[in-house]
């Protein structure tokens, strides 16, 4: 991928399995963002093919800096930084981020993906997860080949308890890309999600029309997380208590 920043057009699907199920389908506009090429001093300038688009800045779509890594950065070399050095990768061309961009500047990012390129070839990625509590988890793999299995460190959903693993397989090429999660509990999958995404033009029409197609407006991401909250808890699924908060704010992986 030679641009910098890259629009996908795709849908995220979440299915509840065992004795009450529950499935939706969440379609939305993405970025997919080369981190490592671009400098902060061409910030301005990164979007002039796609003027919906700004970053730092308030636009119909914009990307922050400081809504990913630790959340402090407003710079892009720094997000830059504290990935590398969260990752331990000595190795790498380029550095993907995968993430929804705000609207109106509304946004959330349940989960933004970092994946790391050398020689032509996907070699690590980070699995930024976010819920709407405030806090914040990167999950980190050596190995896109094969799915895998990290430990549960994050609360994430109220609907689920704060125990069992995540299977997590991922796949970028030049024109699409793949996340698959299973979400397993004492060796019984209770959650399916999967994420499909294709790269589109760069440019207004092609984005304009994909914004159309995918109905996406501000807040979308939010305001559906709490509407399936909401019908989850007409169907009488039970409430978790929320743990503390874990203070290790990172997770590698335990196998692949």
């Amino acid at each position: 991928m030679k641009s910098l920043i890259n629009f996908c057009n795709g849908k995220i699907i979440h299915q509840r399995i065992g004795k009450i199920e529950h499935k939706f389908i969440n379609l939305h506009l993405f970025l997919l963002i080369n981190i490592s090429k671009i400098k902060s001093y061409d910030m301005s300038s990164i979007s002039t093919k796609v003027t919906l688009l700004s970053i730092n800045k308030f636009n119909i779509l914009s990307w922050y800096v400081k809504d990913h890594g630790n959340r402090k950065n407003q710079k892009v070399e720094k997000l830059k930084e504290y990935i590398i050095k969260l990752s331990k990768v000595k190795k790498f061309d380029d550095i993907y981020l995968l993430c929804f961009p705000r609207i109106l500047n509304f946004g959330f990012n349940p989960i933004s993906i970092y994946f790391f390129s050398y020689n032509n070839r996907i070699t690590h990625t980070i699995y930024e997860v976010k819920n709407t509590f405030g806090d914040i988890h990167h999950y980190i793999s050596n190995n896109v080949v094969s799915k895998s299995v990290f430990n549960k460190r994050m609360f994430v959903s109220p609907f689920f308890e704060n125990d069992g693993h995540y299977e997590i397989l991922s796949k970028l090429n030049n024109k699409s890309v793949f996340v698959k999660i299973n979400y397993i509990v004492k060796d019984n999958i209770k959650l399916k999600a999967f994420l499909n995404a294709t790269i589109i033009k760069s440019n207004n029409i092609a984005v304009f029309f994909a914004l159309i197609k995918n109905f996406v407006f501000p807040g979308k991401v939010w305001i559906n997380i709490h509407y399936q909250a909401l019908k989850l808890f007409l169907k009488k699924i039970k409430i978790e208590k929320k743990p503390l908060e874990n203070k290790v704010k990172h997770t590698f992986v335990e196998k692949s």
